[in-house]
């Protein structure tokens, strides 16, 4: 009897991954308020970065895709006069309401890439979990230019960031030029409160090769002499 209940399961759970196979992906692609970027003593820096106004987004459709529709998998049965051993079950199949407005943002041929990456940041608070490390991976995909750096530095430095999509943004953040980590690296490690606190410090420390403890302007003067003095 068990090992009827078992079979019984697991056919369910090849149907439902059938299913979810049929479901239509994202077309895979290559991989919040606009505000000046401050760093340090506030004076805006890089000097030289100055970054168009965002350009009014008129989002073409998906071509093609097909709208999220619902079906049901059927119940598996129990035994006679007990509760269905699993009950019928609702999956979405088709491209969900999330994944429709990433393509809107990412389709628009309106929009310069670092407005896409502002897009799909400031939408990050609102989207499902599942939506929210996409839409970190589609953005910083999208910031080639340490200049618009400025649109991820608020959702990097935010201790409330959905954690997967603060990992990804992390590790871009490693990536980047000093000129761009160090002030951020410093950003993060002032606040206890971040999750990457402690590790921004063990960058800071190895990239500058000092370790200050907590004497922030004596990190922020051998930053700046770092980066020659900016």
């Amino acid at each position: 009897m068990k090992l009827r209940r078992v079979i019984q399961f697991l056919i369910l759970a090849a149907v439902a991954a059938c299913i979810l196979l049929m479901r239509t992906d994202m077309v895979d692609r290559p991989i919040a308020t606009e505000q000046e970027f401050e760093v340090l003593d506030g004076t805006p820096w890089p000097a030289d970065a100055a970054v168009p106004a965002p350009v009014p987004t008129e989002a073409a459709p998906a071509p093609g895709a097909t709208p999220a529709v619902t079906v049901f998998t059927p119940a598996i049965p129990g035994e006679p006069g007990e509760p269905p051993l699993v009950p019928a079950m609702a999956l979405q199949t088709g491209v969900l309401p999330w994944e429709k407005r990433m393509n809107d943002v990412l389709d628009s041929r309106a929009t310069s890439d670092a407005d896409k990456a502002r897009l799909l940041l400031e939408m990050l608070p609102t989207l499902p979990v599942e939506g929210r490390q996409t839409a970190a991976e589609y953005a910083v995909q999208r910031l080639d230019d340490d200049a618009d750096y400025r649109f991820a530095q608020n959702v990097v430095t935010n201790p409330a960031t959905y954690p997967p999509a603060l990992a990804v943004l992390w590790a871009d953040l490693t990536g980047r030029s000093d000129a761009v980590r160090l002030p951020v690296l410093l950003l993060v490690a002032r606040n206890p409160s971040h999750p990457y606190a402690p590790y921004a410090r063990e960058n800071l420390d190895l990239l500058l090769g000092h370790d200050f403890g907590t004497d922030w302007p004596k990190w922020e003067a051998a930053i700046r002499e770092k980066i020659g003095g900016k």
